[in-house]
């Protein structure tokens, strides 16, 4: 008896043993994921080798790698299209997606793949389906979960129309370093991450996102499982639309997409955007915003439909025609809860609703843009730390109440209106509009002379007077504490470096050092540096055409951070 007990016990010790599978060009990837059983079990495929889908991963509860053998990247890099030729291919068929789960799949990582249509002629809707978004999924309880998408390339071809690169609909999951592009259509929304059936926590980091749209959305379908999507991480990503695809640059070369904006919460709770660049967006279904916080009640599942808890932190925000959009509530029935405890804090804005007519037409473009709903506007509002380098219209436009409003230690432009409200402009829009609110310690550029009254605690500098607000140091006391003094505008050395400019370059030898960005007409550059004293300084020279930005930027020596400047657009490099 003690024998068989024995073998029984060695039998089972050897079962739960991880297993590694090795699958090569023919293999039977679904029929392995099937067969694997031990928790810690991982499937390597040949880098090069092609699985077609629909690949289920089945309900599991043991962990489950599937990647590339070999692959060659170090983890924590995030990869680009460059790296596809040392990844295994899982390819969509259309009318289904490459990559789907069961009911309760947990535990799995995908890494070092390559995700994309059979062809370029195929009918896909979404490449990863990660839970279901229809009425098949309304229990929380059997959500798949613990799902992790790493350094994989997921993709759709150049002029065809695919509408999402991953469905986000179950537990909790990750995204990461990845490059996920080529999201477009004509007719309809398309994303390279929307999720709206699931629950969360979700964490998108390090990665490239691109999609005619909305970049990455929360929210916007019906949540059958009746639950706000929470616990949203998106960070150190870069947040993009190609600029071929802009027909005000390029009006006859390709199809016009349906472009709406890079970021968008119609259903969102306790969510961090922070350390990502936003560039790209322009004026086409909808006015060009990056970044819209616009709770949907009749779409996501009823009243209940919450957009809170939002932290918008060291972002920088780069071509667009506007900047950020909040609306209060629903404005259609049966409404939502009232969207509240918004931070936006130490984020750089640099050519946003800057009037670029490559961006279109926004009239007039708003930096910031609140609106009410039917159940009322915004509360708990905080605008803080943030350097606005360009406005061509609104500062703020208020569209209704906003309670417990707080705008402190920016330094913006001006433009045309500044803060206004129903005609009511700077100090006269806050008291209509803002009820107790503080607005203080902020710096406020005009174009010409100040003609407009904003509460005590502002500096209001006249004539484009740039050089005072970098060249001073400026710096005021702390409005809850007088003794205290506070840098003005956001924190340049977290937010820093800048994405590189997104203007078409050439490659260019200089100085016998490779280059890679040489202008195509003159530019300016201007340094902006910050000595210990944490004063600011501005160097100002001109870049001649072809010329490579790395000499120019020795030229002025130091170690900094430049920003290029155009009369109609800024762009940002970073230099050292």
């Amino acid at each position: 008896m003690k024998t068989k007990r024995r073998l029984c016990a060695e039998l089972l010790e050897t079962r739960l043993v991880p297993t590694v599978w090795y699958l090569h060009p023919g293999g039977d990837l679904q029929a392995t994921i099937d067969h694997s059983v031990n928790s810690g079990d991982s499937i390597y495929l040949d880098a090069g080798a092609t699985f077609t889908g629909p690949i289920t991963l089945r309900a599991k509860t043991s962990g489950i790698t599937i990647a590339t053998n070999s692959f060659p990247l170090s983890q924590g890099v995030r990869v680009s299209p460059s790296d596809a030729s040392s990844m295994a291919k899982i390819l969509a068929p259309s009318f289904y997606a490459a990559v789907q789960t069961e009911p309760g799949a947990s535990g799995y990582i995908l890494r070092g793949l390559e995700i994309l249509p059979v062809s370029s002629s195929a009918t896909v809707d979404t490449l990863v389906t990660l839970g279901d978004g229809s009425s098949n999924q309304t229990i929380g309880t059997i959500l798949p979960n613990n799902i992790t998408i790493d350094q994989c390339f997921i993709h759709g071809y150049d002029e065809q129309t695919i509408k999402r690169g991953i469905g986000l609909n179950d537990g909790q999951s990750s995204v990461t370093n990845s490059y996920i592009s080529n999201f477009k259509s004509a007719s309809q929304d398309t994303q390279a991450i929307a999720g709206w059936n699931g629950s969360g926590p979700y964490l998108i980091q390090n990665n490239y996102l691109e999609a005619a749209g909305e970049n990455v959305i929360f929210g916007g379908g019906y949540s059958w499982i009746q639950q706000v999507p929470s616990g949203i991480t998106v960070t150190n990503n870069t947040i993009s639309k190609p600029l071929f695809w802009d027909p005000y640059r390029h009006p006859h070369d390709h199809t016009t997409w349906s472009v709406k904006n890079l970021l968008e919460l119609k259903n969102a709770d306790t969510v961090l955007i922070a350390n990502n660049t936003f560039q790209n967006n322009w004026v086409q279904s909808q006015a060009g915003t990056a970044i819209l916080l616009t709770p949907r009640g009749a779409q996501s599942g009823g009243s209940w439909v919450t957009v809170s808890n939002v932290t918008i932190s060291h972002n920088t925000l780069n071509g667009t025609a506007q900047g950020i959009e909040i609306l209060g509530s629903d404005d259609m029935s049966p409404g939502s809860k009232v969207t509240t405890n918004i931070k936006i804090q130490n984020n750089l804005f640099g050519d946003v609703a800057s009037g670029n007519p490559l961006w279109g037409s926004a009239s007039p473009p708003k930096v910031f843009l609140f609106a009410p709903g039917v159940n009322g506007g915004p509360s708990n509002v905080i605008i803080d730390h943030n350097t606005i380098l360009q406005n061509a219209g609104g500062l703020l436009y208020l569209g209704g109440t906003v309670t417990g409003f707080q705008f402190t230690y920016n330094i913006v432009p001006q433009g045309e209106y500044g803060v206004i409200g129903s005609g009511l402009l700077g100090t006269a829009a806050l008291d209509a509009f803002c009820p107790g609110y503080v607005f203080s310690n902020n710096v406020i550029v005009f174009s010409g002379a100040v003609n407009v009254t904003y509460p005590p605690g502002t500096a209001e500098l006249a004539n484009n007077n740039w050089s005072a607000v970098f060249g001073s140091g400026y710096q005021q006391s702390k409005y809850d504490d007088p003794g205290t003094y506070v840098a003005i505008g956001a924190d340049l050395q977290q937010v820093l470096p800048l994405p590189q400019h997104p203007f078409r370059t050439e490659q260019a030898e200089c100085q016998g050092e490779h280059c890679e960005m040489v202008p195509q007409q003159p530019w300016r550059l201007r340094r902006i540096d910050r000595d210990p004293g944490t004063r600011w300084q501005v160097v100002d020279q001109a870049v001649r055409i072809g010329q490579c930005i790395k000499s120019a930027v020795r030229l002025l020596g130091g170690t900094f951070h430049v920003g290029l400047v155009h009369p109609q657009e800024l762009h940002f490099a970073g230099g050292r």
